[in-house]
């Protein structure tokens, strides 16, 4: 994407409201301080993030690395439908200087930050066919990835039974034929914790400060001949 003396590259991509990095990858500030450096960045109809408020500013070899700032967000998505576009309106080398972009570009696609809930109901390894994610943010997903502790491979052990782009904060997982929840690597029963999530944004790790990584979604047992599940 061309413009007056600034280069923006690439396509958009896809970040959370709460992504602590934004990349823009461009040239022409080789040899520009980053303090020197001013934008005009923000969502249609919104105010400007504001650079000491709302993010910081960096010069990369590859263009500009901008790191929200704790507690903010790269556009407030209430009342809004995601994904949402972050639009670079102006890059000026001096407050007042003049803007090097020929025209307004998007850089980024933003969406909504998943987080799972907790849930230490039992679920037969072999005999229980249903698992249900319920959580926030996963709404207009259109593709999920899931890691799990113990490790379970979709398409193998299990498959995703919700429908693309995601129409609620639910995603159903239905168990493969003649496979377990606890994996294939013989896992005793025990709890199953989703310890990372990527609902298009990139892959967040879930607590991950914590004593124990991940959020228990189910607590396994083993399935007795005398079970029967619904």
């Amino acid at each position: 994407y061309a413009a007056a003396e600034v280069t923006i590259l690439g396509k958009p991509v896809t970040i959370y409201e709460r992504t602590a990095k934004l990349r823009i990858k461009g040239e022409g500030f080789d040899g520009i301080d980053a303090k020197d450096i001013f934008l005009d960045i923000g969502a249609t109809g919104k105010e400007y993030l504001n650079r000491k408020k709302d993010f910081t500013l960096d010069v990369s070899s590859s263009g500009l690395v901008l790191t929200l700032l704790t507690n903010r967000k790269w556009v407030d998505l209430k009342d809004r439908d995601p994904p949402v576009q972050l639009v670079l309106k102006s890059v000026r080398f001096s407050e007042d200087g003049k803007n090097m972009l020929n025209d307004a570009i998007v850089v980024a696609n933003v969406i909504s930050t998943p987080s799972i809930s907790e849930n230490s109901k039992n679920l037969y390894d072999t005999k229980s066919q249903l698992l249900i994610l319920t959580g926030s943010g996963f709404e207009g997903a259109k593709d999920v990835n899931l890691y799990f502790n113990p490790p379970l491979d979709v398409g193998i052990v299990y498959e995703i039974l919700s429908i693309f782009p995601l129409k609620e904060n639910k995603i159903k997982l239905g168990l493969r034929d003649k496979y377990s929840w606890l994996g294939v690597d013989g896992k005793a029963p025990g709890e199953l914790r989703l310890v990372a999530i990527d609902t298009g944004g990139g892959k967040i790790m879930l607590n991950k400060d914590k004593a124990e990584d991940g959020i228990v979604v189910a607590n396994v047992v083993e399935s007795l001949d005398d079970v029967t599940v619904e």
